[in-house]
């Protein structure tokens, strides 16, 4: 069966993703589409392969041949990555998370430097939200033909910070039966995910690294693990409030990709597509920053234009000539800069990420099953 890579945004990974299902075409997507679909499996490789499952009934229900599978938002996957061991062995009940999200997962080109640097962002739109209900459903259970979402309540808090890579979760925990940090540390390290999953490429061993040095994990020390892929947990202990807190780590660029990419394909102008106040208004990312960010590059542009068009004398008077030299326009940024009139748009591409070829390489495995679910 053909795989496809989807890095597509959203709103077209609606329309373009059933398409290449429907031509028979396994789609791997990182987009956001159709996360929470009941039909579609949101999988973490090392955490419930066997929602993989899900693949035959989507295949009932939509009548097609091809398939689906969405992977998590970033800090979901280093969220439930360190929580599913401890699931497994205690019950969670309660999860409590605030979120220390790098810069780099705000695209480029991002958030304002003089918005974030000495500074930490208290939003993130949408991410909360998705934290949330990503958490339960990949926790859940497969049965039958449906996934059953574990029964927790998670509470999250998403902060970005002043940091390149690596987003840092601090949570804290409450269980059905209270685990000592001990009891937890030793279900942590013995943790390898799925039997079908630990010999692939991109697949670390172990995926979950214990630190007990109570300074750590720290982004610019420990977020290259496991090439990338590894999630470290440190700071184990006790919670006043609950049962058990810590602190994981994982590689926002690696476990789950989100830079975005820019090209200037025709379309609208900048100036018509981003407000002059820069998306203070509302509905931008990061509460008008990343607004700002984007109409910050249309403005420098502007400014490009500006220096094109306005006149400039010369500071100088060539040999042989008196009196002032007429104003010539400066031309020498005129090719880098498009025409007047000219229409531009910025759109971001996403890039693949690591997780999504760990994604499809551990639905191969399924492969048997797939195909006996096929309809003819």
């Amino acid at each position: 069966m053909p795989i496809a890579f989807s890095a597509l945004d959203a709103a077209i990974a609606l329309e373009v993703e059933p398409a290449f299902a429907r031509a028979g075409t396994l789609v791997v997507s990182n987009a956001s589409a159709f996360r929470m679909e009941p039909d579609v499996p949101l999988l973490i490789p090392e955490v419930n392969g066997s929602h993989l499952g899900l693949l035959a009934q989507q295949r009932i229900t939509r009548g097609w041949s091809g398939g689906i599978i969405a992977n998590p938002n970033c800090s979901t996957a280093a969220l439930v990555l360190a929580l599913a061991p401890l699931h497994q062995a205690f019950g969670l009940r309660l999860v409590v998370a605030a979120t220390l999200q790098a810069a780099s997962g705000a695209g480029y080109p991002g958030v304002p430097s003089l918005d974030l640097l000495g500074n930490v962002i208290p939003f993130i739109g949408g991410e909360e939200e998705k934290i949330e209900r990503e958490t339960r459903k990949i926790l859940g259970a497969f049965a039958g033909n449906a996934v059953r979402e574990a029964a927790v309540t998670v509470s999250a808090m998403v902060h970005r910070v002043p940091v390149v890579d690596g987003h840092l979760v601090s949570v804290s925990l409450a269980f059905d039966r209270a685990p000592t940090p001990e009891e937890a540390i030793a279900v942590l390290e013995q943790f390898r995910g799925d039997p079908a999953v630990t010999a692939l490429p991109s697949s670390p061993t172990p995926v979950i690294e214990v630190d007990r040095r109570p300074d750590r994990p720290q982004s610019r020390l420990d977020v290259d693990r496991g090439s990338g892929m590894a999630v470290t947990i440190g700071r184990v202990r006790t919670c006043p409030l609950h049962h058990l807190r810590l602190v994981a780590l994982s590689h926002n660029l690696v476990r789950v990709r989100r830079v975005r990419r820019y090209r200037m394909p025709s379309g609208p102008s900048p100036r018509a597509k981003y407000p002059a106040d820069g998306g203070r208004s509302g509905g931008q990312r990061h509460g008008g920053h990343l607004g700002r960010t984007e109409d910050a590059v249309s403005g420098r542009r502007s400014l490009r234009h500006r220096a094109v068009r306005r006149p400039r004398r010369a500071t100088h008077r060539p040999r042989g000539r008196r009196g002032p030299t007429p104003a010539t326009p400066i031309d020498t940024v005129s090719r880098a800069v498009p025409p007047r009139g000219s229409r531009m748009s910025v759109r971001p591409m996403r890039t693949l990420t690591s997780s999504s070829l760990s994604i499809a390489l551990a639905s191969s495995v399924a492969g048997r099953m797939i195909s006996s679910s096929s309809p003819p």
